[in-house]
């Protein structure tokens, strides 16, 4: 994995489009989530609640998230990857 983008794969392991899970982890805190989804939802469209989960650490500090979304191309995950970095609040995406 290059600058916490895409992990670097041949581009025949997806066929678009796709189910894709983005998995977000991040510092806890009332507004993560939202904020998260909103930015992510500027790339990939409106993000159906149902299609994101969330857990909390043991010590509350971080929560992680996994949002799934149809991804239409490798460009649109490497804009979803980039999107959801632009929350201060996140620490990590995989």
């Amino acid at each position: 994995m290059t600058g916490g983008g895409v992990p670097e794969k041949p581009d025949d392991v997806f066929q678009f489009p796709c189910p894709f899970p983005l998995k977000i982890i991040g510092r806890a805190g009332e507004l993560f989530i939202p904020t998260t989804v909103n930015l992510l939802e500027g790339v990939v469209g409106p993000v159906a609640k149902e299609s994101i989960s969330s857990r909390l650490s043991r010590d509350g500090k971080y929560l992680s998230m996994t949002v799934t979304f149809t991804a239409h191309s490798r460009e649109q995950l490497e804009a979803a990857y980039a999107a959801v970095q632009k929350n201060p609040d996140v620490v990590m995406v995989l």
